[in-house]
């Protein structure tokens, strides 16, 4: 049974990712845990018609790519993950821990990360599932202290990049209202001065990496992006991070928060590229 679920599941998701339908992503920090639960089971199992379930993950960037997570038999509180996810590409990318009810607790790992993932509940009667899809853009979110200075390229990851690579990079502010405004641009050699008036004063190009100085109060909620298009690859890569939180009382010296820091040395920087 477990393996034409599997089958039919391939099926659905490479034809939702070609339809476009997981371009809407959710951002989630780095190293952070969510739980995700499985629309519908609650009322599918008062109405006896729950048969079984299926969590599975599929890369977004490559959506042939895709892997059982765990598998909930008759009964939902009772779901085991499945040893396979161990041995395949996302092995290092995500850790996943069983929940009552169908639900799963997923960390990513790796940075700029985009991930489905989806339930699959089955009734009886049924030949096809009802499912829960959630797509997930992993970011880098920092905790920082009012005063510091903060190397965005070191923070973003960005400057793993062979500059020897790099065709064109844009830096870019992103705006609530899904507008973006422009910060600086570099080759692989060297970059522009600071393109936005308004942080002329608070950002500086120190080589190839952008600067942050002095955090403020005011910074808390910051997406920045750096968007690197590479020599013969036409699709960008994408770098981003938060200021999640900013705390009023300064700590001098430290340009990285304890948070990026720890989640940083568990995971590698960046994708293999």
């Amino acid at each position: 049974m477990a393996s034409s679920i599997l089958m039919f599941i391939c099926l659905v998701v490479i034809t939702m990712v070609e339809k476009g339908v997981c371009n809407d992503l959710r951002e989630i920090c780095v190293g952070e845990e969510t739980a995700l639960n499985c629309d519908q089971l609650d009322h599918a199992t008062k109405n006896h018609s729950y048969l079984e379930l299926v969590w599975i993950v599929t890369d977004l960037k490559n959506p042939g790519d895709t892997k059982l997570i765990s598998y909930c038999g008759k009964d939902p509180n009772n779901c085991s993950l499945l040893s396979s996810l161990n041995e395949s590409c996302f092995a290092q990318r995500i850790q996943v821990r069983t929940l009552s009810r169908g639900s799963i607790y997923v960390r990513q790992l790796w940075k700029n990360d985009a991930l489905s993932f989806s339930c699959r509940l089955f009734l009886q009667g049924d030949k096809r599932p009802l499912i829960t899809s959630v797509n997930h853009l992993t970011v880098t979110c920092l905790s920082l202290s009012t005063g510091q200075d903060v190397n965005l390229s070191q923070a973003s990851g960005e400057n793993r990049i062979s500059s020897e690579t790099v065709k064109d990079k844009w830096w870019y502010i992103l705006q609530g209202n899904g507008g973006e405004k422009k910060m600086a641009y570099c080759n692989g050699t060297k970059c522009s001065s600071i393109l936005c008036s308004e942080y002329k004063t608070r950002m500086e190009i120190n080589g190839l990496s952008l600067i942050l100085k002095k955090v403020q109060l005011a910074d808390e909620g910051l997406r920045v992006q750096c968007k690197i298009w590479r020599k013969n690859d036409a699709a960008p890569l994408l770098f981003n991070v938060l200021l999640k939180h900013v705390s009023a009382n300064p700590r001098t010296g430290q340009s990285l928060s304890f948070y990026q820091r720890r989640w940083s040395s568990l995971s590698p920087l960046i994708p293999p590229l």
